[in-house]
């Protein structure tokens, strides 16, 4: 996720009546799990969830959090990530429409998408070379 200065406050993002309508998911439920399709990314409105990848968590999302963007961007691949509701959630799901209405609407939410992914790159490049370093 983002720096705290940096977290985006969901509740302005899908302020509109049109907005997607959000699901709820209970604690220790999957949102998504490895190899699932993708086509859609989700904003963690309320609660927290945990990112798995190889069965390890490489991210404690919380409040603004969003996770899925890779398998919303590329539809086509099945996702490689799970992500498990760490307590109860409440999520927007974001298909590709609705993520060109909220880039409209609020510019600063495609900088606020590549700046988690960024995050996310730059932090598991950081992983890999202390796992060089320790061969």
């Amino acid at each position: 996720m983002a720096d705290n200065d940096d977290v985006l406050d969901p509740a302005f993002l899908f302020r509109h009546g049109d907005s997607p309508k959000p699901i709820s998911i209970p604690a220790g439920q999957p949102v998504f799990r490895v190899g699932d399709r993708g086509g859609v990314m989700y904003v963690l409105t309320e609660g927290s969830a945990d990112v798995l990848i190889g069965g390890a968590t490489v991210e404690k999302a919380t409040r603004g959090a969003l996770f899925g963007e890779m398998g919303l961007i590329d539809e086509s691949e099945k996702r490689r990530a799970t992500v498990i509701a760490g307590t109860d959630c409440t999520l927007v799901p974001v298909d590709l429409e609705t993520f060109h209405v909220l880039v409209r609407r609020t510019p600063q939410f495609a900088t606020y998408v590549m700046k988690t992914v960024v995050g996310r790159l730059r932090r598991m490049n950081a992983q890999l070379l202390e796992k060089q370093k320790k061969e």
